[in-house]
């Protein structure tokens, strides 16, 4: 009985050390992927920008 009273709280203590792990892991990614996104919009508004300055 003992152990598996251990046993549950040891559960209980590593799953939100793993959930926290997978959160900042999964912010990282999202991280990346904005920064991603931020130099694809950049690098679109400089295209269009040359563009509309070579049409003027």
């Amino acid at each position: 009985m003992s152990m598996m009273c251990r046993k549950s709280n040891h559960q209980l203590i590593s799953a939100p050390l793993t959930d926290d792990f997978q959160t900042a892991n999964l912010t990282r990614v999202l991280f990346r992927e904005v920064i991603k996104l931020q130099c694809l919009v950049v690098l679109c508004a400089f295209l269009t920008t040359v563009r509309s300055g070579e049409l003027n």
